[in-house]
């Protein structure tokens, strides 16, 4: 692989520096490219947070803006490059693109620019499952409109562009449809991160305490994410503390590892629903790096496989009380080297091989 190489990072979500699973695989994809020598762009819409870019290569990284476009978001095939994506390419002299989510790949792949995909949602059935239980009906047109292009649009790259998955789940079913090339790079920390979460003390609470990685009132409402009962469940039997990272708790993504430190558990259970087994979720790693286990839904399957022996498996709700009460508060965990990210640095450098050998 040539070793200047240049990558473009393209991503149309508004928090690519926001602390969120998503904003958190950007950077971690980024700095792991500057970590292997390379250059990197980002290409992202024009009210980013650039305040939020926490890796520690931030000032290697050129970044470059487009205004956001509903055509984008909603699949419309790239008439007239109206991102004016080749115009930045070929200023920055980049080698291929590096696309994190759907439209952003197939935009660059209909305008003939070597793409790797990042499908970290598993874009083939997430439409279905990523909307709100409530929603704006007058968006349904769109919503159809969306649904319905994303699994023709994806067939369209299945035997030209290289795709990187968080596990062998949903690796195993794109290659049954056919996909030529996949990889797998779970949602997992980079060393830096579990670094700055070490570097200081960071001592136990000294009641029982469990913490949610999220918005644990907004994520009731959702189907994908639907933790409906918890709060009631923590009142009713007495779990100790229940602490989520939302409102007054918010802090940025670092100072999450530092304060998951302090729990006894961290959180993630949801209402169980089938295709939770394609979905590897950073919540747990955020967790595991830190050496705290997460009691979890047994539907995660496929984060349940990675966790190990950090996954303490609930098959419901009424059972987390049993869990929290039988726990061996002794119990000491050591670091598995495939909990973080520089373990899949090859799947990486595979991708971009067969992408820039074209």
């Amino acid at each position: 692989m040539n070793v200047s190489l240049k990558v473009l990072v393209l991503t149309k979500i508004l928090h690519f520096y926001y602390g969120s699973a998503f904003g958190c695989r950007l950077q971690r994809a980024v700095q792991n490219d500057l970590d292997m020598g390379f250059e990197c762009t980002v290409y992202v819409w024009s009210d980013a947070e650039t305040d939020e870019f926490w890796i520690p290569g931030a000032d290697e990284v050129s970044v470059a803006y487009f205004k956001r476009n509903r055509r984008l978001a909603y699949l419309f095939p790239a008439l007239n490059d109206f991102l004016g994506l080749k115009r930045v390419f070929k200023g920055f002299k980049c080698d291929l693109v590096h696309a994190h989510n759907l439209e952003c790949a197939f935009y660059a792949f209909e305008i003939g620019l070597p793409v790797v995909f990042d499908d970290w949602e598993f874009h083939w059935i997430y439409y279905k499952f990523a909307r709100e239980v409530s929603f704006n009906r007058l968006s349904l047109p769109l919503r159809w409109y969306r649904n319905t292009a994303a699994k023709p649009i994806l067939r369209s790259m299945f035997e030209t562009v290289p795709f990187i998955v968080t596990n062998s789940a949903v690796a195993e079913e794109y290659e049954r449809m056919g996909v030529e090339s996949v990889g797998v790079v779970p949602n997992v920390p980079l060393q830096f991160e579990r670094d700055y979460a070490f570097a200081v003390d960071v001592p136990k609470r000294e009641k029982i305490s469990s913490c949610y990685v999220g918005k644990l009132t907004r994520d009731s409402q959702t189907i994908m994410r639907n933790t409906s009962g918890l709060a009631e469940l923590w009142k009713k039997h007495d779990l100790g503390d229940l602490y989520a990272f939302e409102g007054q708790n918010y802090c940025n993504h670092l100072d999450v590892l530092r304060s998951i430190r302090s729990f006894h558990f961290n959180l993630l259970y949801w209402k169980p629903i089938e295709v939770h087994k394609y979905y590897l979720q950073n919540k747990a790693f955020l967790a595991s790096a830190v050496g705290v286990p997460t009691i979890i839904t047994s539907s995660l399957s496929s984060t349940i496989n990675l966790l190990g022996e950090y996954a303490l498996v609930v098959g419901k709700l009424e059972e987390i009380p049993n869990i929290i009460k039988d726990y061996d508060y002794s119990k000491k965990y050591s670091l598995r080297e495939d909990h973080l990210w520089e373990f899949y640095e090859s799947a990486i450098k595979k991708a971009y091989n067969k992408v820039n050998a074209k």
